[in-house]
């Protein structure tokens, strides 16, 4: 029963009875966001106990702010944690008010419905991003979640970016690939642009750019050993990643097949 519920949390998090009550007055409103929803009631009360062990406080939340986060929280498939960061990342961002804070976290899901993409690693790559990654310092959710969006369509990691764009600054290294791969290659192959959105930590046009510079423009079943441990290492992807970045996300087609073959020629010898 609730009663007991209460006790519970006052015993696991060391908190007072009017703390713990609290808590469970927000934990019993994200539950019943879940129920309006079909949601997952145990990840709704999870998320909003979650956000009170990372921010080390009872925050409590209005009613409606518990309710409609329990509902999102419920159905998205992210993990509590992921959930609790993005809560507390969005309510910083905009001085507290939990309306706003709400209506990022919704932007969220809806960037993430617009592209039939799985809510579960867009939310879990935007709530990494915002608390890890120097590319995102500052940054909205919006923003972050609009570059997940792009790495994701590509079926990559949003933390490749992160690493896409620190290759990218190393500039000693990145335009020594840069020449690199033209002299492999025999084309013009031009990282200034990259370099420009990389400094300018703007994830999403990085992200575009280097879909430009990069995908369809190479058959990697056409290359050799040289060329494709070059291709790879300007970004610092991995052999996966740069498949899916030059191929697209599908495992079945025909390049993929073949490009997969000399990215395990490489790897065994």
């Amino acid at each position: 029963d609730f009663g007991k519920a209460v006790l519970e949390v006052r015993n696991e998090l060391g908190v007072s009875a009017k703390n713990a009550l609290e808590l469970s007055v927000n934990m019993k409103q994200a539950s019943i966001g879940a129920k309006l929803v079909g949601g997952d009631t145990e990840k709704a009360e999870g998320a909003i106990k979650a956000f009170a062990e990372q921010t080390g406080r009872i925050n409590q939340l209005s009613g409606k702010t518990a309710t409609q986060f329990g509902a999102i929280a419920s159905t998205i498939g992210a993990s509590s944690e992921s959930m609790a960061t993005l809560l507390e990342f969005t309510l910083m961002a905009n001085n507290g008010s939990q309306e706003k804070a709400l209506a990022d976290i919704k932007s969220v899901e809806a960037i993430a419905k617009q592209e039939n993409l799985l809510g579960s690693q867009v939310f879990d790559d935007v709530a990494s991003s915002a608390k890890e990654s120097a590319l995102f310092f500052g940054k909205s959710v919006k923003e972050i979640a609009k570059a997940t969006k792009e790495m994701r369509k590509l079926g990559i990691e949003a933390s490749a970016l992160t690493g896409a764009a620190e290759a990218l600054l190393d500039l000693e290294q990145s335009i020594g690939k840069e020449f690199e791969l033209q002299i492999l290659f025999g084309k013009n192959i031009n990282l200034n642009k990259a370099r420009q959105l990389a400094f300018d930590r703007n994830g999403e046009a990085l992200t575009k750019e280097i879909k430009n510079l990069f995908g369809d423009q190479f058959d990697l079943s056409t290359m050799n050993a040289a060329q494709a441990e070059s291709l790879k290492t300007t970004l610092g992807f991995t052999q996966e990643q740069m498949g899916k970045l030059v191929n697209g996300m599908d495992p079945f087609n025909d390049k993929a097949k073949e490009s997969n073959k000399i990215f395990d020629f490489i790897r065994n010898n």
